[in-house]
């Protein structure tokens, strides 16, 4: 089956991408299932080697405990994991910053990925 998990919330301030990467993790234990995660948006500080906090954000420490690039690094070579790369430059971030393991993606991929799918999660 393949599962097919679109994040777009910032690693910070919720619980939103820690949810989203813990059932992610559990689905690339599975041997039956092809597990790709696309991070959209803000979601895509969840890549950045070195990760960069928006200001005003309520306790922004408290929800890293758990650490998106961490979990992340945890699903490489388990599951193919893209960040957007408009949203990556609208960010002012480039690929030489990704952690290892993760590509740029594009909305092309996004939509194939999407319509190959035969679940697809959003978060």
């Amino acid at each position: 089956m393949r599962v097919f998990i679109i994040v777009t919330h910032p690693p910070y301030g919720g619980e939103t991408v820690r949810s989203a990467l813990r059932i992610a993790r559990r689905l690339a234990q599975d041997p039956q299932v092809e597990l790709a995660v696309f991070l959209m948006a803000d979601a895509v500080y969840c890549a950045r080697r070195s990760e960069a906090h928006a200001e005003g954000l309520y306790n922004p420490g408290l929800s890293l405990s758990y650490s998106a690039p961490q979990m992340l690094a945890a699903l490489s070579g388990t599951a193919e994991i893209f960040a957007c790369g408009t949203c990556m430059g609208e960010r002012g971030f480039k690929e030489d910053e990704l952690l290892d393991g993760v590509g740029v993606g594009t909305l092309d991929l996004l939509a194939d990925y999407a319509a190959r799918a035969d679940r697809l999660l959003t978060f």
